[in-house]
Formats: C-alpha cells, structure tokens, sequence
C-alpha cells in the first residue's frame, strides 16, 4: 500500500490548498500593480485574466512571470510559514497507522513528515521528485519513504507549481518510469487530492494507454460529480465517497481509523515458549525413573516442578532451585534434546517442523 497525498490534507492545518494559494498570489499581484502605478483598466484585465484561466499550472506560470521571481517565492514561503509550527492534521496521524510502504507527496509543508516522526516509527527515506532515479530500491524496499513529488518549502529549486517546472519534471527519463513502476506494482490509496489534475491523472492514463492491467487503486474523496466518477473507471480507481459534515472532514478521519483498526498486525517475533504457570508441580520423580520417559515427558515434568519452586513465596526457593538444578543435572540436559523428527519433534506442546 503506497499513500498518494494532495493539499487537502493539510488544509485544517490552515495550510492552503492550490485554490487558495492561487487568490493569495493574485492578492499580492494586485498589490503590486498599485504599487507600480499602472493603469487601472490593464491591472484589471491581467488580474481577470489570470483567473478565467482553466489550467492552474499556467495560472501559476504567468503569476510568476507578473510578480518575479522573489515576490512570488516569498509569498508562498510566508503562506506554508504556519506548517512548522500548526497541530498535526490527524488524517496524517491516523494514516500512518495504515502501516503504508510509502507516501508518495505533493504538499511542501512536510506535514507527512512530522507525522511520521510523531507515530514512533523509523527508518524513513525522504527525498524529492527531482531526486527519485537514485531512489528506485525505496519501491522493494522493507523501509517506508516519503517521496516529497513537487518539492519541499525550504528548496524554491524543487518546487512545481507552473507548468515549465511541471515539465521539466515530467521530462525526467527516471521520474516517469519510477511513478510507472510505483502504479503497476503497487496499491495507490489517493488522499486530498483531485485525481483528474494532470499531474497525478497523466500517470494513470498513461499506464491504461500502455495497456498495463493492474490491481485497482482507490481514491477517497467527498466528490460526486458524474464526470469525476468516469474518469475514475476509466482509469482503473476505485472511488470511495463520504460525506463530510464540516469543514475539518472528520469523516475521513473516522474512515482511516477503520481501515487501520482492519489491518492484519505485522509478523513480528513470536512469544516464548513456555508452560501456564498453573501446571506447576510439587512433586518429581527420581532421576533415574525420568531417564525412562520422553524427552517431551521429562521437559514437562522439570519445567512444572521449577515454576512451582519459583512461584513460593518461601524465602529459600532461590536456594532450593539451585539444589535441583545440580540435582536434577543429567534430567536437565536430557531435556535439551529435539528432532524435527517424530515422535521426538514435540516441544512443550508445539511441533518442530523444519531446522532454520
């Protein structure tokens, strides 16, 4: 499971989403032109005509162009500025809870990774989209990643937001062909994001034009337009809707919880093995009449009678333990015997089933 997240997470964080930063630049824009004293009609008619533009990666082209190139940087640096300081989104929190192989993210504000420092898990691989071609292992890698697709706030040089940096990425050899393996061999779960935005839509439609079958990715989102949802089974997304009651969309946090609460738990070490300590046992035979018993029958047998020794509250049980382990020495190492053979593979109640 790989996460693919857009503004819409980081929005409660007071975080803008591209919608938003776009007003804000053409706030600053407007500004600017009052400043340098020019003509009322062509500031208008800029302004007008920088907003009826369908394409927000040539809006932000020609924001750029209009304000230069420090303007336009410092204006977006000061409106990621809070993400430093702001609470997490809990959406972030909880989605790594999802145990995700990686996230792959187009927000500059590394909220994604604050979140991650925050859940207690390690061993994270960052980098940038410019930078994936010395990072193709992360996709086979046991170690999670976070590929920051558009760039980070504190590298102006890694940032795509216009459509000349968009293509500039895109012509990448190593950016498509990472983003291609990452859909076919992956399950692109799609959070915050609009999915039919060219930037994360061309991947899908590119595989579906290479004829590439693969399992289906999923989009949660509170869209429901019908134009939406044909995009979507066109290119091979499953969509799961909520309906989100207020601005914060706790549905979808409640929604991640769920998810998290239904993943199977990670293979880790398993427990020791060893007897309920209510088969504790007062008594032993001799040490001649266990030689006679199985090896299974003798470690039964040694291990009641020392959890009952260990479990007294008598002051010299520590005492009495070290007396049968010289006592019982020969039983004790009679019981280190095993085979993954039967009838000598029992242990303690399992079965011995290969040497590794």
């Amino acid at each position: 499971l790989v996460l693919w997240t857009g503004a819409g997470l980081s929005a409660p964080a007071g975080i803008p989403t591209w919608g938003v930063l776009q007003r804000l630049l053409e706030a600053r824009l407007d500004e600017k032109l009052k400043e340098l004293d020019v003509a009322e009609i062509q500031r208008i008619s800029k302004l007008k005509s920088i907003r009826q533009e369908q394409n927000p990666w040539i809006a932000f082209q020609r924001l750029q162009l209009e304000l230069g190139l420090t303007t336009y940087r410092e204006t977006i640096r000061a409106a990621l500025a809070k993400a430093a300081s702001a609470d997490l989104p809990p959406a972030y929190s909880t989605a790594w809870k999802l145990r995700p192989a990686g996230l792959v993210n187009l927000n500059l504000d590394r909220l994604a990774t604050r979140a991650f420092a925050e859940s207690g898990l390690t061993g994270l691989i960052e980098f940038k989209g410019k930078d994936v071609g010395g990072h193709a292992h992360t996709l086979n890698s046991p170690r999670p990643f976070i590929c920051n697709l558009h760039g980070v706030e504190d590298d102006y040089d890694s940032w795509v937001f216009t459509s000349d940096s968009l293509k500039a990425l895109a012509s990448l050899p190593a950016y498509e062909a990472y983003l291609t393996a990452l859909l076919a061999s992956t399950t692109v779960l799609f959070l915050g994001i609009t999915v039919d935005d060219v930037a994360v839509g061309g991947h899908l439609e590119r595989l579906a034009k290479f004829g590439l079958q693969t399992h289906p990715h999923y989009w949660i989102t509170d869209r429901r337009d019908p134009g939406g949802d044909a995009w979507a089974e066109r290119n091979n997304v499953r969509v799961i809707r909520y309906k989100p009651t207020a601005a914060d969309h706790l549905e979808l946090v409640e929604l991640l919880n769920d998810l998290a609460l239904a993943v199977q738990p990670e293979e880790g070490p398993s427990p020791p093995v060893a007897l309920p300590l209510h088969l504790g046992n007062t008594t032993l035979d001799s040490v001649d009449v266990l030689a006679r018993k199985s090896p299974e029958q003798i470690r039964v047998e040694l291990n009641a009678y020392a959890s009952a020794l260990l479990q007294s509250e008598s002051d010299d049980r520590i005492a009495r333990y070290e007396e049968f382990s010289r006592s019982y020495d020969r039983a004790i190492h009679s019981a280190w015997y095993t085979n993954i053979e039967p009838p000598d593979n029992e242990f303690l109640g399992y079965r011995l089933v290969q040497e590794v």
